[in-house]
């Protein structure tokens, strides 16, 4: 099972790739600043996964989402597929 970053701005849910676009430092949820940041190198994304701080310049790979029924599936495609 691939580990998935759940987020939710509003209605909306994304699931996101917890993979850096840049290097492998772990990525952190900071609630309160409604901000995912970099542990390495202070850079930063939205809670939709889209870069708001350099060094990242692209966003967390997101995934499809499906709510039916109030259960959230996700379609992951295999690592190196679109």
């Amino acid at each position: 099972v691939a580990p998935v970053l759940r987020t939710r701005v509003g209605w909306s849910v994304a699931a996101l790739d917890p993979t850096r676009t840049h290097a492998s430092c772990p990525l952190k949820v900071d609630l309160h600043l409604r901000r995912i940041l970099c542990g390495c190198h202070g850079g930063a994304f939205d809670m939709n996964g889209t870069a708001i701080k350099a060094p990242p310049t692209q966003p967390l790979r997101r995934f499809e989402t499906r709510i039916t029924n109030g259960d959230l599936f996700l379609r992951i495609p295999a690592r190196g597929s679109a």
